[in-house]
């Protein structure tokens, strides 16, 4: 059944409000909305990276004889994540280029649809 020039121009028109809906939670994305998980992802990352000192992991040995060095490489590394850094971030930019590639497959159509009446 062939979509009407009219129900495509209300799902374009609906579609670029949720693509509006979008682009604004991405612009509002606040990543110490995750603060609870940036501890455990810097310990991983520094037992990741450094060597255990026998067998205890660096992110202990840390937090143990210098804490507020760790406190400070903790404040740094939160400081040097970026949006793309997490994943919630990344789903949200997925969809809003999902909803844009929708959009343009909708304007052509309606194009089509136009040349052809």
């Amino acid at each position: 059944m062939k979509q009407s020039i009219e129900s495509i121009k209300k799902a374009i028109e609906t579609l670029e409000n949720t693509i509006v809906d979008t682009k604004q939670e991405i612009e509002e994305f606040d990543k110490s909305e995750f603060e609870s998980n940036w501890e455990e992802s810097f310990d991983d990352m520094l037992d990741d990276t450094n060597p255990q000192v026998f067998n205890i992991y660096p992110s202990i040995i840390m937090k143990e004889i210098d804490p507020i060095m760790y406190s400070c490489e903790l404040s740094n590394y939160v400081d040097s994540l970026e949006f793309e850094d997490f994943e919630q971030y990344n789903e949200l930019t997925d969809i809003l280029e999902e909803q844009e590639s929708d959009l343009y497959d909708l304007e052509c159509k309606l194009e089509e649809l136009e040349n052809n009446a």
